[in-house]
């Protein structure tokens, strides 16, 4: 799949690349809403979907809609969360198919996701995945998310490699800028979340792939 690359590290992000889990993040506050019997008007649909993840979690306590909403926060999401990831989490299609190509040519993987790695690692286990990886980097150790470098050279370091030695595999843009000013070459994932940035990261990308890792398309 990707015998043309001279891969011997290689990282992925979780939600949207490895599992097709984006969905759980992005519907996590109309789940908490429904759950209190509250809705939002049109308005505010509309501003919340511009709204990055945290910003819509203070946008919500801003909106007094009830005492229960008010104090709407992280514990919230992670709770909804922990239950999809248990019971609904699927890999990404020929996800296996592909870390098993590169298990076989003796690559080292790891893991760098945002999502709190007890959460990941609920995921990866559900998922059959989890027995790939060396290591999971989890969100809760890096607040300032993947536009800062920092993540991506703790990976890094756990692979006791240069980044520019490491492959990253992501479908987010912000993160992929991120990892190109380290010199780090990218593999995107298209996810249905992402698709306005697609023409951006395939431009980023030395590879691309749809579909999960279905399709090749770079």
């Amino acid at each position: 799949m990707l015998s043309d690359l001279p891969i011997r590290y290689a990282l992925f992000d979780m939600d949207g690349t490895l599992t097709d889990t984006m969905c759980f993040w992005r519907n996590a506050t109309n789940e908490f809403l429904a759950e209190e019997g509250l809705s939002l008007s049109g308005n505010d649909v509309r501003i919340l979907e511009k709204k990055t993840f945290y910003a819509g979690v203070e946008y919500i306590r801003s909106l007094h809609l009830s005492p229960r909403a008010d104090t709407f926060g992280l514990h919230d999401v992670l709770r909804i969360l922990k239950a999809h990831y248990e019971t609904d989490a699927v890999a990404k299609p020929d996800a296996k198919t592909l870390l098993d190509s590169l298990r076989a040519r003796g690559v080292k993987m790891g893991v760098a996701t945002l999502t709190p790695s007890p959460l990941a690692e609920i995921c990866l286990t559900r998922t059959g995945l989890r027995a790939y990886f060396d290591f999971i980097l989890g969100g809760e150790s890096y607040p300032e998310g993947k536009t800062a470098p920092r993540i991506f050279l703790d990976a890094a370091c756990s692979f006791a490699c240069a980044p520019k030695e490491m492959y990253l595999f992501e479908d987010s843009l912000y993160s992929i800028k991120t990892a190109v000013s380290l010199g780090i070459p990218i593999i995107g994932v298209a996810d249905k979340y992402q698709e306005d940035e697609r023409g951006a990261i395939i431009d980023a990308s030395v590879a691309f792939f749809e579909n999960g890792f279905a399709r090749r398309v770079k």
